[in-house]
């Protein structure tokens, strides 16, 4: 019987040891809740919360071992913050759905992960499982609303807030089963913030304002409603829109939403009970918005006075902009703001913004802009859906690239934030050039209003240069020179000078110079000041010479400039057509000889060379003067420059750079211009017009008259025609030529402006020509002047054949000539120098004659006649 004892022990342990003593197979089948009630009633179903609110957790538990287990069931929430745990719980041997409840003491509405875990008496791990429950809130959030708001139609999510009150409307919902007190608070977020706030708004920036301290409890009975009020306090944040979490306590159970929020609870296709907790988010936005920020640049009627008033109490000068303040309208599109001065000096940067009040009545608020150094602060008011620009000065540190911008709104709403400057200040320089003077020795100065200066090589001069402080510190630096034209062979200056300046405070330094030769170049003034952010250039020329010139004109022509009351006025002008004297007066102001070569060249504004006269020498005494004359004949009037040049006869003397001693403006007149002279298949076409380079306000009858050259030969000279023009009009001549022999010709248009010129009192015209070479291609002789005036043609190909008839009609054209080449008036009398009618009719004749005479003979010698 022991024997047998000992057996059967033996093999409990051993069937223990195989199948294990722990409850291995002890396992969590399922986990429920239950925390709703529910009603059936026909073919309707309705759920109801408990009343208790905290769900019964049921785990079913089987064991399927052949002897009980005895376990300990825990549960514990995932965030830590509930738990529970049961005594030892017997299991029977292979036993199913023993079913173990608890409660769990969560602290949230919605879904909760829990844990559960079956442990064996030695505190080993059985069996666990991952669960969801979910605890129904039965309170619903109406609305929350700001109690002075305005909500557009296209926006109906957010609501523009123009008070710091709100109303929550609370509603004890159609699943409750009770009367709650209800906890309530609310907090303010930030737009992007979508978590709770209760976790969060010790740590992160988003949570703007977390109200729990002023909590309120209301009571809402069953299917009741409440309705409670909180103000928040300044809220600051760098978006113009928030979100209100309004969160609620229920027996120490917390929810939150941040719009209407609605408990849902249904069924599935499984018939397990779902629940939901729909949330509608909603936004709140500021009444004012920023809608735009930036630095003026160009200067408007808004900142002018801002301006004004800025450099008026600062002490600062600054002659551009005070000359642009006076007429800003001439310069509102020049980009000429901000302006800074000294490197470690704040600037003055004006900032417009752009307000606009989304809110639908009156709102106010305050505005500021603080930099490192300032701060500007100013009250707005708007009425409902203005918009408003703000124009706000304040100091900004050069090396600064940003602004703090804050825009409160009703002392509650407070949008903050950096704005990038995105303008870099235009350096404006402090210390100027005032006036240059040449002290010319023996007290004698010259004032150089203007940035040329005459002078003499090989002597000593001092220029007094007044330098000007604008600024309200006192300044040092160095006025420096520096020339590309100029070495220390050619002039001798010093290139660096001290100064100290008080505020506005005006000084004169003394700058010697001396030319060792004539030359001419610039030399480039620099007022190089401590910390200024831009030194003030001033480029002068030197034109240094050995001698100084002055030129004259002494006619004797004196060109018709009008007509007032029938009578010409004449003035003592160059003129075209004629030669005209100009006298030059060459001083030599030094102890020495000088011999030079001079000459003169005249061009049109354009640069185009009308004149360029041939060199003369002279000699020039010490510290005495010669005049030279010089004749220039012009074909056409115009506008231009007349150009001396002189140049030293010396061995050491290399002119590399030749550049005149003086230049002065001409003005050459005639009246008339022939244009647009042009030659094509056989037609000659030319315009003569008024010339408006020198116009004249009169209407003018001109003559005009044309020649045909070969070999400097004049074969064909036409009869002479009267047109009269009057100011911008334009007379048109049309010419045909016809049967010329294979040979290159010149065409040559005469225009001539009777009693024009005046020289010694007699009166005298004004000729002027252009010419066209007619090409050896085409074969022409006779003219055809086609003006609407009577048609005088020649055509006869063996005229050109037979030279001796081409001499004879050479001499009588030019014997017989037909266009008067000198006019003399006196008085109201004309005395004309030509042939007579008679002669003229006789040399046509003759003329014609022979060439009928040629024509017969040479066809009789076509018979052998």
């Amino acid at each position: 019987m022991k024997k047998i004892s000992y057996m059967l022990f033996m093999w409990i342990i051993i069937w223990v040891a195989i199948v294990g003593v722990h409850g291995e197979n002890v396992k969590i089948e399922n986990v429920r809740t239950s925390n709703v009630l529910i009603s059936l009633d026909g073919s309707n179903s309705e759920y109801y919360i408990k009343p208790d609110l905290i769900p019964t957790i049921y785990v079913d538990i089987s064991n399927e071992d052949p002897y009980q287990n005895n376990i300990i069931v825990e549960i514990k929430s995932d965030d830590g913050n509930a738990s529970w745990r049961s005594k030892v719980i017997p299991i029977p041997p292979n036993s199913r759905n023993i079913v173990v409840s608890a409660k769990l003491n969560l602290k949230k509405f919605g879904p909760n992960n829990i844990y559960i875990t079956l442990l064996n008496e030695d505190g080993k791990i059985i069996d666990s499982k991952k669960a969801t429950i979910y605890i129904a809130n039965p309170i619903d959030v109406v609305n929350i609303t700001c109690m002075d708001s305005y909500v557009n139609k296209s926006k109906p999510d957010v609501e523009v807030c123009n008070s710091q009150w709100f109303n929550i409307i609370l509603r004890n919902n159609n699943y409750s089963e009770s009367d709650y007190r209800v906890k309530v608070w609310i907090a303010v977020v930030s737009q992007d913030f979508n978590k709770d706030a209760s976790e969060y708004y010790e740590d992160d920036d988003n949570v703007l304002y977390y109200g729990e301290s002023n909590s309120k409890t209301v009571y809402i009975p069953k299917g009741g409603m409440a309705e409670v009020h909180f103000k928040i306090p300044k809220i600051t944040h760098d978006k113009d829109t928030i979100k209100i979490q309004v969160h609620m306590d229920i027996y120490g159970i917390h929810d939150y939403a941040d719009g209407p929020a609605y408990t849902n609870i249904n069924i599935d296709d499984k018939y397990s009970v779902k629940y939901s907790r729909n949330i509608k988010s909603k936004s709140f936005a500021y009444p004012i918005s920023v809608d735009n920020f930036e630095v003026v640049t160009k200067i408007n009627e808004s900142v002018v006075d801002i301006l004004k008033k800025y450099y008026r109490r600062s002490n600062i000068i600054d002659p551009e902009l005070d000359e642009v303040l006076s007429d800003y309208r001439y310069y509102k599109d020049n980009q000429l703001l901000p302006r800074a001065y000294l490197k470690e000096d704040p600037y003055l940067a004006i900032i417009k913004i752009t307000l606009k009040n989304r809110f639908n009545d009156k709102t106010h608020g305050v505005i500021s802009i603080k930099s490192d150094i300032d701060k500007a602060t100013s009250n707005i008011d708007l009425d409902g859906f203005e918009t408003k620009d703000i124009y706000m000065p304040i100091l900004v540190g050069y090396s600064e690239n940003s602004v703090n911008l804050s825009v409160c709104s009703i002392e509650t709403y407070e949008y903050r934030t950096t704005e990038d400057l995105n303008v870099k200040p235009i350096g404006i320089p402090v210390v100027r050039i005032e006036d240059v003077i040449l002290c010319c020795g023996d007290n004698k100065y010259l004032n150089l209003s203007g940035s040329y200066i005459n002078m003499f090589s090989k002597k000593n001069y001092t220029l007094k240069i007044t330098i000007k402080n604008y600024y309200n510190k006192s300044l040092s630096g160095n006025l420096t020179l520096t020339s590309k034209d100029f070495n220390e062979n050619i002039a001798k200056y010093p290139s660096k000078t001290p100064f100290y300046l008080r505020p506005h405070e005006e000084k004169t330094i003394d700058i010697p110079i001396y030319f060792n030769v004539p030359a001419k170049g610039d030399i480039k003034f620099t007022l190089e000041v401590n910390d200024a952010l831009l030194s003030y250039s001033k480029l002068i020329h030197f034109n240094a010479q050995n001698i100084d010139v002055s030129i004259k004109y002494t006619g004797p022509n004196r060109p018709k400039v009008m007509t007032t009351n029938n009578k010409p006025i004449y003035q003592n002008l160059p003129v075209a057509g004629y030669k005209n004297k100009f006298t030059v007066v060459y001083r030599n102001p030094l102890d020495e000889d000088i011999k030079l070569k001079t000459w003169i060249k005249v061009t049109r504004e354009d640069g185009t060379i009308e004149a360029l006269t041939h060199e003369k020498i002279i000699d020039i005494p010490p510290n005495d003067e010669r005049s030279v004359d010089f004749e220039i004949k012009f074909d056409n009037g115009f506008y231009g420059m007349l150009q001396v040049y002189a140049l030293p006869i010396d061995k050491n003397y290399n002119a590399s750079n030749i550049t005149p001693v003086l230049v002065e403006f001409i003005k050459v007149i005639c009246p008339l211009s022939i244009i647009n002279m042009k030659y094509n298949n056989s037609i000659v076409y030319a315009e003569v017009a008024f010339n408006n380079m020198t116009p004249y306000p009169n209407g003018i009858t001109y003559n005009y008259w044309f020649e045909l050259v070969n070999n400097d030969k004049i074969v064909f000279k036409s009869k002479t025609y009267n047109k009269t023009i009057y100011p911008n009009e334009v007379n048109r001549i049309r010419l045909k030529l016809m049967d010329v022999n294979d040979t290159n010709s010149t065409l040559k248009l005469y225009v001539k402006i009777p009693d024009f010129v005046m020289i010694n009192g007699e009166y005298y015209p004004i000729i002027i020509t252009k010419h066209i070479l007619i090409s050896n291609n085409e074969k022409t002789m006779g003219i055809n002047i086609s003006n609407n005036e009577k048609t005088m043609g020649i055509n006869n190909r063996s005229l050109l054949e037979n030279n001796t008839i081409i001499d004879n009609l050479n001499k009588k054209i030019s014997k017989d000539n037909i266009t008067t080449t000198t006019e003399k008036n006196t008085g109201n009398k004309t005395e004309i120098n030509s042939t007579s009618a008679e002669s003229m009719n006789k040399g046509i004749i003759e003329t014609v004659y022979l060439i009928i005479s040629n024509t017969i003979n040479n066809i009789l010698s076509l018979f052998g006649w």
